[in-house]
């Protein structure tokens, strides 16, 4: 199988949280680097890829499954935006302190490798 066939296939999966048909994408990936002689790329993409936990009946190791309460509800729900961030009508003034905002989130990771601690920021 082609190279590109095979990324998009890793990708797929991946999107539809379909962790077998991942895993037999990667593997096909790693005979095929091993084929090339990439044996070094080849031990590690398999080492990453045998050093996570295989799902259990209803896991996904693309998502962790969204906690539930005792009586078995979900603690949260999952909903996608139906307006963007374009569609708000905001002065330039705030406009500016919302894109400096969503900035900073965005760099969170950034913030917190220098020692900042979000959650009492």
């Amino acid at each position: 199988m082609a190279h590109s066939d095979l990324i998009r296939r890793l990708f797929a999966s991946h999107i539809q949280s379909d962790d077998v048909g991942f895993r037999h994408a990667a593997s096909e990936l790693i005979a095929e680097e091993r084929r090339k002689n990439h044996r070094l790329l080849a031990d590690e993409l398999e080492r990453e890829l045998n050093s996570q936990q295989r799902p259990g009946p209803g896991l996904s190791l693309t998502f962790k499954a969204i906690p539930k309460s005792r009586d078995e509800r979900p603690l949260l729900r999952l909903t996608k935006p139906r307006h963007e961030l374009d569609d708000l009508v905001l002065t330039s003034n705030v406009r500016t302190l919302v894109d400096e905002i969503v900035s900073e989130f965005r760099s969170r990771s950034i913030l917190t490798s220098h020692g900042c601690d979000l959650a009492h920021a």
